[in-house]
């Protein structure tokens, strides 16, 4: 089965390393359930991409006994790529291989800049792999600061300290559903979720936070308003989903927030025995952007089922020809009969995906309506959820 590309994306200190770090604590150190129709539990976890090295160097990386299990501090920032090889599991049955990939908030720039031009060569050519690797992706995951887009009022400003700037940039050129000089994505049926991190924070006023932080979703729109005008566009053109999302590393009650360099930063409360880490929303981010992408996995080999069907046929029929050479005729009965058997891994494999969709859908349904805000889903006009 094709493997399923999760790419994060966000200026320096916009959560995506805290979010990787709740990841772990969500799905990989436990198991999320629901239930299906008839009653039965449905249990999904992250487990080792078959590297064991993968989730040691990960806990290496963020410093994870620091943070999650005696808590007291942030992970650093990322300086360099992560990359990460997780295989989900349904019920301890192997589904997939998730490929995450980390890049160090500097690969887009400073959050005052708004082109796609770089200076530090290093991170112009970090960013030209990013670039390549979000046209392969399946899943992006944009990450919005949810304090800093909730205490600065003033457009420009809040654009800027939230990195809203640099996302729109990059959907400016990436999102052009004609692809102009190969710059747009290269791929449809794409899944964009804007990750509002920090939500945990005490100085987001109760209005901010109420009904699934719908009004704070609302300005997030307006700030990246080009990351979603594209994905709507995309949406009819070319099969894109997005939604907007709070997500919190730690949960309620967890943190303070103090201001920093012109900017606003959580810390840990100081009676760290009163800790209590309840990630918010990371399931639902996970999960639904894997079942996204098994949906997709599914229409691209409907695709191919079709194609390869069309072609056994034309080989049927020329391998009966009478006119053609042996050598030729041998050829034809070939190529059918391999088609013949893609056509049946094919059609396999779908029945698996299907099977699994399905599930993941009855028990995290509710819980994917209940998380995710302003969805776009494919085809059709945007849904408003919560106004």
């Amino acid at each position: 089965m094709n493997d399923v590309y999760v790419t994060m994306i966000g200026i320096s200190g916009s959560g995506k390393t805290s979010f990787l770090s709740a990841v772990h604590q969500t799905m990989m150190n436990t198991n999320v359930s629901g239930y299906d129709k008839s009653g039965g539990k449905v249990s999904v976890h992250f487990a080792s991409g078959g590297k064991a090295s993968d989730v040691e160097r990960l806990r290496r990386q963020l410093a994870l006994d620091d943070i999650l299990l005696a808590p007291g501090r942030f992970p650093e920032g990322t300086e360099n790529t992560r990359w990460l090889d997780l295989t989900f599991c349904v019920n301890n049955e192997s589904v997939c291989n998730v490929c995450f990939a980390d890049y160090k908030g500097g690969a887009i720039g400073t959050s005052e800049s708004a082109q796609l031009n770089l200076e530090d060569e290093e991170d112009e050519a970090v960013r030209e792999v990013m670039l390549k690797r979000m046209r392969q992706s399946n899943v992006l995951l944009v990450m919005a600061d949810a304090i800093n887009l909730s205490m600065y009022d003033r457009e420009h400003e809040c654009r800027n300290k939230v990195g809203a700037n640099r996302a729109n940039a990059i959907f400016s050129v990436l999102g052009d559903p004609s692809g102009a000089s190969g710059a747009g994505f290269s791929r449809e049926n794409l899944c964009v979720l804007l990750l509002l991190t920090k939500t945990d924070s005490e100085v987001i006023p109760p209005e901010d936070k109420a009904n699934n932080f719908f009004r704070l979703s609302q300005k997030a729109l307006s700030m990246f308003s080009i990351v979603e005008s594209a994905c709507a566009l995309n949406a009819e053109k070319r099969n894109w989903t997005f939604g907007v999302v709070p997500v919190s590393a730690l949960g309620e009650g967890n943190v303070v927030t103090v201001p920093f360099d012109g900017q606003y930063r959580s810390e840990f409360i100081s009676d760290l025995s009163k800790i209590n880490i309840v990630p918010r929303n990371i399931d639902v981010v996970m999960i639904f952007s894997v079942c996204w992408s098994l949906r997709d996995i599914w229409r691209r080999n409907a695709v191919r089922i079709k194609t390869l069907s069309e072609e056994a046929a034309e080989s049927a029929k020329n391998a009966k020809g009478f006119v053609l050479k042996r050598e030729t005729l041998e050829k034809n009965r070939k190529r059918y009969e391999e088609n013949l058997a893609e056509i049946a891994r094919l059609k396999a494999e779908n029945e698996k995906l299907i099977f699994f969709c399905d599930k993941l859908d009855e028990a995290f349904g509710e819980r994917f309506a209940a998380g995710i805000n302003c969805k776009i889903e494919p085809g059709s006009k945007p849904v408003i959820i919560g106004g």
